[in-house]
Order: structure tokens, then C-alpha cells, then sequence
């Protein structure tokens, strides 16, 4: 868990409202500057640093991609936070904005890791637990969001090197590895920093021992649910709820980006807003997908794509025809992926 914010501060002080209340449209300007300067890349260095990833769109991997959808969760969380200022009388105080974005990712990140990978998830807690009461042993915290461990004498260092096998010896380490449950870890961790001989970051501990005692996670089973609501801003849009609204439709995608390729098709080639506005066309607005993107998850040339682009919404005989199916088929295909969206965005939302 992120340390304790330190360092109250009035909500408009963050945004350097020293001469009082300003008008709505200007704080939403600031509170989109704050976004930009620090809030977004705050988060970023959070999860590019715990997942080891680049954070780039164009990096496909698994890893990538969880960590920008952890990305655009964390700072929706943060924007409703501190908008909510606007209209709860007891929400005008926020801590030091920096410690609060860190406390937000954290949590996200804890979400994440006890919904994908349980017994990595309760190990964690167990080797922090074990960290922080053992009096040979000990965690601190370095670069603000940066923990590390190891013996209770070396508290302080902050050795960046990854725990490697071929750094250790395995079979001296196994043998000094004695007992069940609680006394085992206990010996096991003791036993690795003396051979390590060394601190090391934290992560790089739970890693290493995930793969040390071959952790296995179970295999995820998907419930059927229902489809959930969101809304995008309508009337004026100012710089703020363009950011929002980018960031709750970047969600949606990387949801349906887990679906199969004739789930995503029933679902966003018919897919309409009851405002009357369609999933698709929003993505490449919101600089989420472009349209060659688009048809690629889609199944699609892109030149293909392009001249379909202006004929969508299909109605479902269409969609039907081009998948080779009847349109109930069709029709059970997107019930079936709204329920599988739904339990996909519920499970990080």
C-alpha cells in the first residue's frame, strides 16, 4: 500500500486558486493542464516501472496492453475524484495531488494483481508482511513509488539489479529451505538475501520467487453478465471531459479487444448510443484507434474498411451476411459480448 499522504491542501489550492473560487470553465482548463503536466505522467511511470513495459499503442504485447488499460483506469479514477469537488461540499480537500495519483495507480495495480494472478497476489502480501515484522528484515520505500527489501542492515540501498537464477546458487538455496507454511518463507527469504548478499526491489523478489517455486495461476472463468452504461459528455465539451471521455472509451476498446474477432464485429458494427452516435466513429476522434487499426482487430483490409466506413452502423442481416451466419446468430453474438464486456470492465472498474 502507497505510504500515507502527507501535506494537506485545499482542492483549489492544487489547481493555485490562492484568490479564491474561480469560474468553472477556467478551473476545468487548470484541471486539465494538472492532467497533462503531472497527473498522466505520474501514472504512467507508475505502470511502465511495475509491468516493465513501453507503454507505447503500437506495442501489441499482453503486457503492454494491460498496463495502458491500467493507465486509463487509474486516471478516470483520479479526474472523478477531483471533479467530484464541483458538487460535494466534503470533497474540497485533497492531500499532496502527487501522493494521492500514486495512492489511486496503487490500488489499481492491487486490483489488478489479485483479479489476474491470486496466488502472486497473496504471496506479495505475505513476503511484505514477512518484511516488515521480521527483525532480521526490512522494506523502504526510494524514488517515491520505488520499494525495496532485503536484510534489516543494508535498509537504504537502492540496487536496481534484477534478482537473476544464474545469480544464485539454487541448490544451496534449497537447502537451507526447511519447515511449512509461515517458517518456510521465512527461511527461504533469510536464505536468499545471504546468498544474494544484496538488497533488491521488491518486485524483482516477488517475481523471482514466483518462478523459484513455480507459482501457477488458474485458469480465469468468464460469468455471463449484462453490458454496463456509459455516458459520453454531451453539450459544450471543454478540455477536461474530452480527457475523460477519451479515457472511458479507451477502456471500452481494450474490453472488446478480449473478445472474439465475430464478437467484436455483432457488437460495434451495430453498435449506436442511445444519443445516436456510434462506438466506432468515436475512436479514431478520441485518437484511441485509428481506422486501419480499427479494421485490423475487425478482420479487415484496410482499404476494404475505408469504404464501409460512411454505410455503418450495419443492421444485423448485413452484419449477418458477412460473417456467414443467420442474423439470431448474430443477435445471440452480441448479447454474448456484452456480457463478456461487461464482466471484463466490471472486473476493473
Amino acid at each position: 500500500m502507497p505510504a500515507e499522504l502527507q501535506h494537506p491542501l485545499p482542492f483549489g489550492n492544487a489547481l493555485g486558486d490562492t484568490d479564491g473560487p474561480k469560474p468553472k470553465a477556467s478551473r476545468d482548463q487548470e484541471l486539465a493542464a494538472l492532467y497533462h503536466e503531472r497527473i498522466e505522467p505520474r501514472i504512467k511511470r507508475f505502470f511502465a516501472s511495475r509491468l516493465r513495459v513501453s507503454l507505447r499503442a503500437n506495442d501489441d504485447s499482453r503486457q503492454n496492453q494491460d498496463a495502458l488499460e491500467l493507465c486509463s483506469e487509474a486516471k478516470v479514477l483520479v479526474l472523478q475524484k477531483l471533479r467530484a469537488d464541483d458538487t460535494a461540499a466534503d470533497s474540497n480537500e485533497i492531500r499532496d495531488i502527487d501522493a494521492y495519483v500514486t495512492s489511486i495507480a496503487g490500488n489499481v495495480f492491487n486490483q489488478f494483481l489479485r483479479r489476474k494472478y491470486p496466488r502472486r497476489y497473496s504471496l506479495r502480501n505475505q513476503l511484505r508482511y514477512l518484511l516488515t515484522h521480521h527483525r532480521e528484515l526490512a522494506m523502504w520505500k526510494v524514488d517515491d513509488d520505488q520499494w525495496f527489501c532485503g536484510r534489516a542492515a543494508s535498509e537504504g540501498s537502492k540496487d536496481r539489479r534484477p534478482i537473476e537464477l544464474n545469480e544464485i546458487e539454487v541448490g544451496r538455496l534449497q537447502a537451507k529451505i526447511s519447515g511449512s507454511g509461515a517458517r518456510k518463507l521465512i527461511g527461504y527469504v533469510t536464505a536468499l538475501f545471504d546468498l544474494l548478499d544484496r538488497a533488491a526491489a521488491f518486485d524483482d523478489l516477488v517475481r523471482f520467487t514466483c518462478d523459484f517455486l513455480r507459482i501457477e495461476e488458474p485458469t480465469e472463468v468468464v460469468e455471463p453478465v449484462d453490458l454496463p452504461e456509459f455516458e459520453i459528455s454531451s453539450g459544450q465539451a471543454t478540455a477536461l471531459s474530452e480527457v475523460e471521455d477519451s479515457e472511458l472509451v479507451r477502456r471500452v476498446w481494450h474490453g472488446v479487444l478480449s473478445l472474439p474477432v465475430s464478437h467484436r464485429i455483432a457488437l460495434l458494427m451495430n453498435y449506436r448510443e442511445d444519443a445516436g452516435g456510434d462506438l466506432l466513429s468515436m475512436l479514431p476522434v478520441m485518437r484511441v484507434a485509428t481506422v486501419r487499426q480499427i479494421a485490423a482487430e475487425l478482420g479487415f483490409k484496410a482499404e476494404d474498411f475505408a469504404r464501409i466506413w460512411n454505410e455503418l452502423p450495419w443492421d444485423d442481416n448485413r452484419i449477418a451476411e458477412h460473417l456467414g451466419v443467420t442474423r439470431q446468430q448474430v443477435i445471440n453474438l452480441r448479447q454474448s459480448a456484452r456480457q463478456m464486456l461487461r464482466r471484463s470492465l466490471n472486473a476493473k472498474g
